[in-house]
Parts: C-alpha cells; sequence; structure tokens
C-alpha cells in the first residue's frame, strides 16, 4: 500500500474512489520537482483531494491539477 491510502481510508469513501484519489496523489506527486517539495506538501495535497472528493469531483487530471494550484504550483 502506498503511504498516502491510510490517508484517504479514514474517510468513507469507497474502494473506486480511493483508487482514484490515489491516482490523482501520485500523479500530483510525481508532477512536482524534488526541489519544491516542503515537509507537509503530501498532507496538503491529500487534503485538497479529499476535500474536492466530497464535492462530487471524481476525475485525477482535474484533482491533480487543484492540489497543484491550491499549492501554488503552475504546470
Amino acid at each position: 500500500m502506498d503511504p498516502v491510502s491510510p490517508i484517504f481510508q479514514r474517510e468513507a469513501f469507497d474502494p473506486d474512489t480511493i483508487k482514484v484519489m490515489v491516482q490523482a496523489f501520485n500523479s500530483c506527486r510525481e508532477a512536482i520537482p524534488a526541489t519544491m517539495h516542503e515537509p507537509d506538501m503530501e498532507e496538503r495535497m491529500a487534503k485538497r483531494i479529499i476535500e474536492l472528493v466530497r464535492r462530487g469531483v471524481r476525475d485525477p487530471i482535474e484533482l491533480c491539477a487543484d492540489a497543484k494550484k491550491q499549492l501554488g504550483i503552475s504546470n
């Protein structure tokens, strides 16, 4: 299991939704250069993805793009 799955599993999401969330998180993490990583960046990304999924977003590309935008990363 990847390190972010436990964060997502604390919420009440079905397994398919969790897969989408993990996919979005992993894509987002890979798209951010290592030099830009901050200590709490992954947790902030995960929380933003959770917030968007609660609002009904299920597209991993949209989830990743919005999470990066919230972190101030344009790409």
